[in-house]
């Protein structure tokens, strides 16, 4: 653990760290680093120090799904359009082959260059979930089902799934199914909560400490609501995978004929399967990243959970969070290969 935090203390951008390991037999460990506040004038950051999770929420959306499915009230091949208004006539006949599958793998057909700004334009409302019959209004860019694209507006449209299907809201839904109060887990409006560690905006581009107020953050709830600590999230991951047979870390990458060796080629339920070439297990990632926030799980095979929360972002964007993602499988390998 040691080895990880000081990974991510020189090259995760920011001045605050927590790490938290669950075992295959459930042993948690963790670490953290840094100050709540201002640096060497604050308290140091201790295990229940809130930070934001930002995408890795799609966890939680993505678990709540497939449970649905277990419970037979959804099934993969369900349509999008069998739980939104009805709308007379589609501007791109093809969102009405979107299945719950593809918001669960990130091949609907609304990649960032549309998901994005949809979700993420400052100082505009999203269509989802509030004026869901707008959705007669998008096109797609390639057909659904095809070819992997990462969407917040997918996953927008998986938490309307969940309410139509469950008929209780989806912040109420998750609070309740998974307990999140008693752990710490809220749900953020955008202001700071008085728990919550101080953010590291040097490498934000032009977005600064104030970006919540131009963004909806009802909006996001199901793709990046959720705020906490790194312990208590690689406990709920922990219990999604080992509550029941089909989890976050079950699709059948194969099936796609893409390559685990590229992070972020080969999206399944929320999370992407990565092994490098010579590397000994795969693992199941999501990242996530808010303005000045950066947040991991990785799920490895035999059960283990590393999760990461930061308070900053890397200064090289993407390509510095690979290189961390890269030095965490690899101090999991060298883990369990001290273990064997």
């Amino acid at each position: 653990m040691d080895k990880v935090v000081a990974d991510v203390r020189r090259n995760g951008g920011g001045l605050a760290n927590q790490v938290a390991y669950v075992s295959p037999n459930g042993t948690l460990h963790h670490c953290e680093n840094g100050w709540q506040k201002a640096p060497f004038f604050s308290d140091k950051v201790r295990p229940e120090t809130r930070f934001r999770y930002a995408s890795t929420t799609k966890l939680f959306t993505a678990d709540a799904i497939l449970g649905l499915v277990d419970e037979g009230r959804l099934s993969f091949e369900s349509r999008l359009l069998e739980f939104l208004p009805p709308v007379r006539e589609l501007k791109d006949e093809r969102i009405a082959d979107i299945t719950i599958q593809d918001l669960l793998n990130h091949t609907s057909g609304f990649n960032r260059t549309i998901g994005m700004p949809d979700m993420l334009q400052l100082n505009k409302t999203p269509w989802c979930p509030g004026s869901l019959k707008r959705i007669s209004e998008r096109t797609l860019e390639h057909e659904p089902g095809t070819q992997p694209a990462y969407s917040n507006l997918g996953y927008c449209l998986l938490g309307v799934v969940i309410e139509q299907t469950t008929g209780v809201g989806y912040r109420e839904y998750i609070k309740e199914r998974y307990a999140i109060g008693e752990h710490g887990i809220r749900f953020i409006d955008g202001p700071y909560l008085d728990d919550e560690v101080r953010y590291d905006f040097r490498h934000s581009n032009f977005l600064s400490d104030d970006y919540y107020r131009y963004w909806d953050f009802a909006a996001l709830s199901s793709s990046a609501g959720l705020s906490g600590n790194a312990v208590a999230l690689a406990r709920q991951v922990r219990g999604m995978l080992v509550s029941r047979p089909l989890n976050v870390t079950s699709y059948d990458y194969q099936s796609d004929k893409c390559s685990p060796t590229n992070i972020r080629g080969c999206y399944g339920y929320a999370a992407y399967q990565y092994q490098p070439e010579d590397g000994p297990f795969p693992v199941y990632i999501q990242g996530g990243h808010l303005p000045g926030a950066s947040s991991m799980v990785m799920m490895d095979d035999r059960g283990g959970v590393l999760v990461w929360l930061g308070a900053g972002q890397p200064p090289n964007g993407f390509e510095s969070k690979k290189m961390l993602y890269q030095r965490f499988y690899n101090r999991l390998a060298d883990f369990y290969s001290d273990k064997e």
